[in-house]
């Protein structure tokens, strides 16, 4: 398959969605919390640097999208 600008793929069709981003992102957040309420702070740590890593990554997807790649 031919390699498209994501600016040229409609939004719906792309792998991930700012809605699917935002209710992962939020699901991570409630996971640490929960993990930090049973005392598993590691466990909430992890989900943490999970959340992380998926922000910057949205905001990889972003900026491919912004510059056209």
């Amino acid at each position: 398959m031919a390699r498209k600008p994501l600016r040229e793929i409609a939004r719906k069709r792309q792998p991930l969605s700012f809605e699917a981003f935002s209710a992962l992102y939020d699901k991570l957040g409630a996971a640490a919390d929960g993990f930090a309420d049973l005392g598993l702070n590691d466990l909430a740590a992890e989900m943490c640097a999970v959340r992380v890593r998926l922000s910057q990554a949205w905001a990889a997807i972003t900026t491919a999208e912004r510059e056209g790649r």
